[in-house]
């Protein structure tokens, strides 16, 4: 449980962090689609004999690095806090109880 926890904490931040180009330069994402209009281009697509839109198509060049980003949260914050703490959880759980986590 502790581990799923951490998990999912790390990913949404990841998922919040901007992609970074090979220079270290933001890159501005494309406005998406929500995903039900997205089936629904690709289904009508279908239907209408086109090719089918193509998955990157749809999310943009900001999600391909959001793998990347998780495993820099992982190697800033996740395991360097697991070998203080003893669990990354562990060190949240202090962040959220202790008012001076930064102090401890």
């Amino acid at each position: 449980m502790k581990s799923k926890t951490v998990a999912s904490i790390l990913r949404h931040v990841a998922s919040k962090l901007p992609s970074l180009d090979a220079e270290g330069e933001p890159i501005e994402a494309p406005a998406q689609e929500a995903p039900k209009r997205n089936r629904r281009a690709a289904k009508q697509a279908v239907q209408q004999g086109e090719e089918p839109i193509a998955e990157e198509q749809v999310t943009g060049p900001g999600n391909n690095n959001e793998e990347e980003r998780l495993e820099m949260l992982y190697e800033t914050i996740g395991w360097p806090l697991g070998r203080t703490y003893g669990h990354a959880y562990d060190a949240f759980k202090v962040a959220l109880t202790c008012a001076n986590f930064f102090c401890c």
